[in-house]
């Protein structure tokens, strides 16, 4: 990958619940500073290529809440929503669930019928149907999102629309760069409108408030007063 570079010595000690925990720091040509949750449910920090480690441990070790509280909702993430992309297998379209109906073709496509999910692909492994469904919310995502995102973004600002992007993410479900683009997860459109729409304030939000605090909060409860009730809804599986 261009413009990565891993310093094996640079590591961050934390603790999440009394368990000692290793964050490996990851250098990239990057302007911000952010932590991701690998496929393999260890922690990353990746940081601008000159940022001092010290403001990089600082940083790690203010998000230690954040972090136990992404492993526990994966922990506890139930069988039932384990996804699996079998014939048959339940999924999650606009906050209704679907069961996903696989069809052998040469051609790819997906759409929602009759309560299935219907996806056709030329080989039905695990894999490609997994591959064929992250395109069918990618695409979904880019037709049914921006205007939601132009709506709210006249609601709460007089400005220029920041740049908007879409993509699979595994632990979040929309992210603000410091330049004030926004990134949405795909995966949004397993959830209901009004839950989508709470993710779309709340990435907004930080274009104000680049952080989580009492100031953000009252942002999101000025547009949204039921936000907490819209954050709690949010229980659909993240990730592919």
């Amino acid at each position: 990958m261009i413009g990565l570079h891993v310093a094996p010595e640079e590591a961050v000690q934390v603790q999440l619940d009394d368990v000692p925990l290793t964050v490996r720091v990851i250098r990239q040509a990057r302007k911000t500073l952010a932590i991701h949750l690998t496929r393999k449910m260890t922690f990353e920090a990746r940081a601008p290529l000159r940022m001092p480690f010290g403001e990089v441990e600082r940083y790690v070790q203010s998000q230690t809440d954040w972090m136990t509280k992404v492993l526990s909702k994966r922990a506890a993430l139930p069988e039932a929503q384990k996804l699996s992309y079998r014939d048959g297998a339940v999924h999650w379209f606009l906050g209704e669930q679907y069961r996903l109906k696989l069809l052998p073709a040469t051609r790819f496509f997906a759409h929602v019928s009759d309560g299935e999910i219907r996806v056709a692909v030329n080989k039905l492994d695990e894999a490609s149907v997994s591959k064929a469904l992250q395109k069918f919310y990618l695409r979904e995502a880019e037709m049914r999102l921006p205007e939601r995102v132009r709506f709210w973004h006249r609601r709460m600002y007089q400005r220029e629309l920041p740049e908007l992007k879409f993509r699979a993410m595994r632990s979040r479900w929309g992210s603000c760069a410091a330049h004030g683009g926004i990134t949405l997860n795909t995966c949004l459109l397993r959830a209901s409108l009004p839950v989508i729409d709470y993710v779309i304030v709340h990435e907004l939000a930080h274009l104000t408030h680049f952080d989580h605090s009492p100031r953000f909060h009252a942002l999101v409860g000025a547009v949204l007063p039921d936000w907490k009730t819209r954050q709690k809804q949010l229980t659909v599986p993240c990730g592919f």
